[in-house]
C-alpha cells in the first residue's frame, strides 16, 4: 500500500477497520541524535511512541510511550546506526503490543543506566559484586550497583606514590583477586600490574613493566594478562599472573600483533578463549579482536559525545553482555549494556490496554532516520470472523458430511436386517 507523504518528514495512514491489526514501520538509523525525539509515532487514541537516539545524559536514549503527553513506560535502549529495524505495533482485543525487530545482526545497547560520577575508569564483576575504579579509588558495589559496600581511597602504596604512581585503570577479576594497572605521572615507564584483595581492597603484590601507558588489563581463564599502550596501539602485550611478585620487574612473555592500528585504547576484556574486546576513545568504538591472529572481527560504533572508559563481559543465557562505562564529566556517568542481537530477533517493548485508533502519523528526523522507500507503514489483514460466504461454505460441508454419515448408517442397518432373516 503506497502512502502519500504529507510533508518531507511525515507519513500518515488511516486504519480502515476497527478489528485487530498490525502496523509495521521499517526504518534505518543512520547516526546518533541530539536531546530530541528522532522518530515519533502518534496514534489518535492519545498514545504516542517516541524514539530518542540521544548521546547525552538527558533524556536517556530509548523508546518512550506517552499518553496525553505523560510518560507511561520506557525502554532505555540505544539503537545502533547502519542497522535496519521494524517497529511492530499490534492491536489485539483491546491491547496494544509494541515490539522491535532487529533486521540485521548487530550489537545493540539493550539497556542504558545512570551511575555515579565517582566511577570514572574501569569495572569488573565476579558474579556477586561489582568493582569499579576511579583514578585514585577502588569501589566495591552490590550486584545491582545500587550501594557501595566498601571502598579504598588510598589503594596505591605510599612508596609508590612517592615514585609518582597515581592513576588506576580498567581492572579485571580472577580467582579471588583484582588485577589493576597503575600509571605514573607524565605517563612514563615503568607501569605497574598490581594485585588486590577483593575483600579488603588492599594491594597484595605488584610488578613493574616496561610499558609507558597501561590504561587497561584483561585476564583469561588460564591467568594470562593482556594489556597495551594508550596510543598508536599495534601490539597487545601478554603477561601471566604468576609473574607478579613484590616489586620485581617483569617483561611480556609474548605479544599479539594487530592487523589494524588502534588509538586511545581505554578498556579491555576477554570474552572467550579466543576473543578480546577493546574500547577506544577515538570517536568511541568497541573492537572485537581475535587474539590468535590479531584480526578485527567486529567494530561497534558507540556514542561519541562522552568519554568511553572500561568494559566488562558477562555471560548469561548463552549471550555475552558487554558493560561499557562512560565518563560524562557531568553529575551522572553512564553504563551501556551491549548485547549481540541475531538477525530478525524481536525485542518486546510495551504491552498495555488501550482504546482502538484509526490514524497513525509517523514524524521522523531525516538526518538520523531513513524510512524504507518512504512508504514505511503497511497493515496486515485483520483477524477475521467468518464472513457470510465462509459460513455458507462451512454449512455446505457440514451438510454433505451429515448426508454421507446417514447413508453409511442406513447401509449398515439394512445389512444387519438381512442377516437376521
Amino acid at each position: 500500500m503506497a502512502l502519500p507523504l504529507t510533508s518531507c518528514n511525515e507519513v500518515e495512514v488511516t486504519i480502515p477497520y476497527t478489528e485487530d491489526h498490525t502496523v509495521n514501520i521499517y526504518f534505518k538509523v543512520t547516526r546518533y541524535g541530539f536531546p530530541k525525539p528522532d522518530l515519533i509515532i502518534q496514534l489518535d487514541n492519545m498514545h504516542t511512541i517516541k524514539l530518542y537516539l540521544n548521546e547525552h545524559t538527558l533524556p536517556l536514549p530509548g523508546i518512550y510511550l506517552f499518553k496525553n503527553n505523560t510518560i507511561v513506560n520506557t525502554k532505555h535502549i540505544l539503537l545502533t546506526p547502519n542497522t535496519w529495524y521494524n517497529l511492530i505495533i499490534n492491536y489485539t482485543k483491546g491491547r496494544l503490543h509494541i515490539h522491535l525487530k532487529v533486521l540485521n545482526k548487530t550489537y545493540l545497547a539493550v539497556n542504558v543506566t545512570y551511575t555515579s560520577s565517582l566511577f570514572t575508569q574501569g569495572l569488573a564483576f565476579n558474579g556477586k559484586y561489582w568493582f569499579i575504579t576511579r583514578t585514585t579509588t577502588i569501589y566495591k558495589l552490590t550486584k545491582n550497583m545500587s550501594k557501595v559496600i566498601k571502598y579504598n581511597a588510598k589503594p596505591i602504596l605510599e612508596n609508590l606514590r612517592k615514585e609518582e604512581y597515581f592513576h588506576l585503570g580498567d581492572l579485571d577479576y580472577y580467582n579471588n583477586t583484582l588485577i589493576i594497572p597503575i600509571e605514573r605521572k607524565g605517563f612514563k615507564s615503568p607501569t605497574i600490574i598490581a594485585l588486590y584483595n577483593p575483600n579488603t581492597l588492599k594491594l597484595t603484590k605488584y610488578s613493574y613493566t616496561p610499558q609507558s601507558h597501561m590504561p587497561w588489563i584483561a585476564i583469561d581463564c588460564k591467568g594470562y594478562i593482556y594489556t597495551s599502550e594508550f596510543t598508536h596501539v599495534k601490539t597487545i602485550y601478554v603477561y601471566h599472573i604468576k609473574q607478579i611478585g613484590t616489586g620485581n620487574f617483569i617483561k611480556p612473555i609474548r605479544t599479539i600483533k594487530l592487523k589494524e592500528l588502534l588509538e586511545r585504547v581505554q578498556g579491555g576484556v576477554i570474552i572467550n578463549d579466543n576473543t578480546l574486546a577493546l574500547t577506544t576513545d577515538d570517536g568511541n568504538h568497541i573492537y572485537i579482536i581475535n587474539i590468535n591472529n590479531g584480526e578485527i572481527e567486529a567494530k561497534i560504533w558507540t556514542p561519541g559525545f562522552h568519554e568511553i572508559e572500561g568494559i566488562e563481559a558477562i555471560q548469561t543465557d548463552n549471550k555475552t553482555h558487554l558493560y561499557i562505562l562512560y565518563n560524562t564529566h557531568e553529575s551522572n556517568n553512564l553504563i551501556y549494556q551491549y548485547t549481540l542481537i541475531d538477525k530478525n530477533q524481536t525485542l518486546q517493548l510495551f504491552n498495555i490496554t488501550c482504546k482502538p485508533y484509526h490514524k497513525v502519523k509517523v514524524i521522523y528526523n531525516q538526518e538520523t532516520i531513513q524510512l524504507l522507500n518512504t512508504t514505511p507503514i503497511t497493515h496486515t489483514s485483520p483477524i477475521h470472523t467468518p464472513t457470510v460466504r465462509h459460513i455458507e461454505i462451512l454449512l455446505i460441508a457440514i451438510t454433505i458430511t451429515a448426508i454421507a454419515l446417514l447413508l453409511t448408517l442406513l447401509v449398515k442397518l439394512k445389512g444387519s436386517t438381512l442377516r437376521q432373516h
